[in-house]
C-alpha cells in the first residue's frame, strides 16, 4: 500500500524522531504538501530543529514527491483544482481537500495527524476506496 502523507504527519514524524520510518515505507508527498512543509513556520510554531532535520533528511534520502498542479495559499485555486463538491462538502477545508482528491484519484491511503476536517469526513464513511490513518502501518 502506498501512503500519501499530510503535512502535519510529516512534522509529527520529525518532532518524534521517527523519520526513519519513511525509509521502510512506500509513501508519497504531494508537491502541495511539500510546499506547505517548507513554509510552515510562518503559520505554526515549529522549532528550527524540525526544519533543519527535514532539510538534512531530504538532502540525504530525497523525499518521494509527486507533482500536483496547485500551490498552497490560494483558496479559490484549491477549490477549482479539487472540483468535486462531495469532497469539498465532506472535508470542508479546500487545502485538505487537495490531498484527499489526490488520494481518491490514486487509491492511496492518507496519513494525517490533523484531527479536524479530514478525520470528521472519515468518520462519516465518505471515503470508500481510501483509508484515513493516524500513522503508517
Amino acid at each position: 500500500m502506498t501512503y500519501a502523507l499530510d503535512t502535519c504527519y510529516i512534522v509529527w514524524l520529525f518532532e518524534n524522531h521517527k523519520e526513519k520510518l519513511l525509509l521502510k515505507t512506500d509513501y508519497v508527498i504531494t508537491s502541495f504538501n511539500y510546499e506547505e512543509l517548507m513554509h510552515i513556520e510562518h503559520r505554526h510554531k515549529v522549532s528550527p530543529f524540525i526544519k533543519e532535520a527535514v532539510r538534512k533528511f531530504e538532502k540525504k534520502y530525497k523525499f518521494n514527491i509527486v507533482d500536483v498542479p496547485i500551490s498552497p495559499g490560494n483558496r479559490l485555486e484549491e477549490i477549482s483544482y479539487v472540483n468535486d463538491s462531495e469532497i469539498l462538502n465532506h472535508v470542508g477545508d479546500p487545502s485538505d481537500s487537495v490531498l484527499v482528491k489526490f488520494c481518491v484519484e490514486h487509491g492511496y491511503d492518507l496519513v494525517t495527524r490533523d484531527k479536524h476536517d479530514i478525520y470528521k469526513a472519515s468518520n462519516g464513511n465518505f471515503f470508500k476506496n481510501i483509508k484515513i490513518l493516524k500513522s503508517i502501518r
